[in-house]
């Protein structure tokens, strides 16, 4: 792994006691992150497009998605996501405190790369990112296709 390399990750999150303990846990992954957190969906996609004060399009290494935010939800984001060319190979996990069985499979019809239920354990958390932040780097080196998860 190179650890030189910084990833940036976009957190949807409007929680900010979960805001803070994601962060927490990305200062434990010992890699350079540049975290950028938005409180709902409509911002993250502001955000990737180039619509918020930055004017500039992001392209994060990973995407963190709340279900339950305002104005437009995880799964809605995650499918607007998927549906635009310069954000669709962008690994996206899912963070929810809900456990509904209909938002877990419908975020994996639409292309999640993970899914995760609050409150979540630190360890499956680490474990998650580690796993798909990974893969990025794999996708990275080799492709800007996205791999079967």
């Amino acid at each position: 792994m190179n650890s030189q390399h910084t990833l940036s990750v976009a957190l949807a999150e409007d929680n900010d006691d979960h805001a803070e303990m994601i962060m927490d846990t990305f200062e434990e992954l010992e890699r350079p992150i540049e975290l950028t957190r938005v409180k709902n969906g409509k911002l993250l996609l502001d955000y990737v497009s180039g619509l918020d004060a930055s004017k500039t399009a992001a392209t994060p290494n990973l995407i963190m998605l709340d279900i339950n935010m305002p104005l437009i939800n995880g799964i809605e984001t995650l499918e607007k996501l998927r549906s635009q060319l310069t954000t669709k190979d962008i690994p996206v996990l899912m963070i929810s405190t809900s456990q509904n069985k209909d938002d877990i499979e419908k975020s994996y019809e639409l292309g999640a790369n993970a899914y995760l239920s609050k409150p979540f354990d630190y360890t499956e958390l680490r474990a998650t990112l580690n796993r798909i932040l990974s893969e990025t780097e794999f996708t990275e080196r080799t492709s800007h296709e996205n791999p079967d998860y």
